[in-house]
């Protein structure tokens, strides 16, 4: 285990300080937006971009992998981040930002794609469960993080952007100097629009709702009610540590109880909190208590979706399965956050308050619904919000028929698949 782990220090480090810059940006982008006073319909518009180029990313990249290595394609999509990164905090045009939080979409998605295909060629079988929870949490860790840097900082949302370009700048040191040599093979699976339509996977699209419109518009609601970039941060690191600490819990007693149990419970309590938050509570302090409630309840959301969605199929399923589970969940990180926009835009900064009460209280029907169908339940295990490589490492995917060798050519269209925690 310590060898595999060792063996994949370039990549974990690399993945980190990529996602320390990525943090960065999420909390940074909408406080400057709003700083420029866009509107909350224009902010979402920029996460719905990104989220978009997410998915299209994920079609785009596998044949560069294929043709020139992970090396090399890391190499040029650090590249097209950082850029982007810079040119966003030069220019104030909302088109712009649109084409460009685009194509940070596809750099951000073909990053992990790159890293995730990376990290399953040296990740031994019977070591790929623990490996894949060490992803996890220095994805978390790093986005967390992040977060504390911004409340030390006294800077404005332009020099974060900086300091965000340079952490995903130095995320290519690792990688380009490691002497480890690149897997030459990249999966990609195959999956329906049949399976994309399974009313199984609603929750999944309520997850992507709730955490779309969160990392579009938590920083908006924050700077509204009056807190600075620093206050900003604290609550998104609440959110953050919220969920770091909740998910295993969350997933060992989805083991126990039921999934269904689990999810109806988790999007109760997310509800009630909300709705306590919003009719009794007040002041600094209640807010962050606040932002640890609502990311122990919104962060595992995506986990126990997938270990929902995988009771009810054949171990062979498992990557078309999960594929599908994450591009409902990138529909709903693009569809959330427009709706929540639109409906904030000239209104009281509460509107995006009702907007997490109602996407909690949606998902208890849904999970009843999706409990009718459901069979034994399998092991829960934690999968980060990336791209479909990731699944390849579950445990739960062993059974899955082996891909073909990189000298055999692939002619199946590449799958179209999702995002980022953030």
């Amino acid at each position: 285990m310590l060898h595999s782990a060792w063996a994949i220090g370039s990549l974990l480090l690399s993945i980190g300080l990529l996602l320390f810059g990525h943090g960065i940006h999420l909390t940074a982008l909408p406080l400057l937006a709003e700083a420029r006073c866009w509107s909350a319909t224009s902010n979402a518009l920029t996460t719905s971009a990104y989220f978009l180029g997410f998915a299209v990313g994920c079609l785009l990249v596998p044949p560069w992998l294929l043709r020139i290595g992970h090396i090399r394609v890391f190499g040029v999509l650090v590249a097209m981040a950082t850029a982007v990164l810079l040119t966003i905090s030069l220019v104030v045009e909302l088109p712009v930002w649109l084409a460009l939080r685009f194509v940070y979409g596809i750099a951000l998605s073909g990053i992990y794609l790159t890293v995730e295909s990376w990290l399953n060629a040296e990740t031994r079988l019977e070591h790929r469960g623990a490996i894949l929870s060490i992803y996890a949490f220095v994805t978390l860790f790093a986005m967390f993080g992040a977060q504390v840097l911004l409340q030390d900082l006294q800077l404005d949302g332009t020099t974060f952007l900086v300091v965000a370009a340079i952490g995903i700048s130095l995320a290519a040191l690792p990688i380009g100097l490691t002497r480890r040599e690149a897997p030459r093979v990249v999966t990609r699976p195959q999956f329906s629009v049949r399976a994309l339509l399974n009313p199984g996977n609603l929750p999944a699209f309520a997850s992507g709702a709730l955490a779309g419109t969160f990392w579009a518009l938590a920083p908006v609601y924050t700077a509204r009610i009056g807190m600075d970039g620093p206050g900003t941060a604290r609550f998104m690191g609440a959110a953050l540590g919220g969920g770091m600490l909740a998910v295993y819990p969350l997933g060992w007693l989805s083991d126990r109880i039921g999934r269904i149990t689990v999810l109806a419970a988790v999007g109760t309590i997310g509800m009630l909190a909300t709705l306590g938050f919003l009719l009794f509570a007040g002041g600094v302090g209640a807010v962050l208590l606040y932002g640890v409630a609502f990311g122990s309840c919104m962060m595992p959301l995506y986990a126990l979706c997938l270990a929902l969605a995988n009771d009810r199929v054949k171990n062979g399923d498992f990557i078309e399965t999960g594929s599908m589970l994450i591009m409902v969940h990138a529909l709903g990180m693009i569809g959330g956050p427009l709706l929540a926009g639109l409906l904030l835009t000239g209104r009281d900064p509460v509107v995006m308050l009702w907007c997490f009460a109602a996407g909690f209280g949606v998902l208890v029907p849904l999970a009843a619904m999706v409990g009718r169908q459901q069979g034994a339940s399998t092991a829960f295990g934690l999968v980060p919000r990336t791209v479909p490589e990731a699944l390849i490492m579950d445990p739960r995917a062993e059974l899955v028929p082996e891909q073909p060798p990189a000298e055999t050519p692939l002619t199946a269209a590449p799958a179209a698949i999702t995002p980022a925690q953030n």
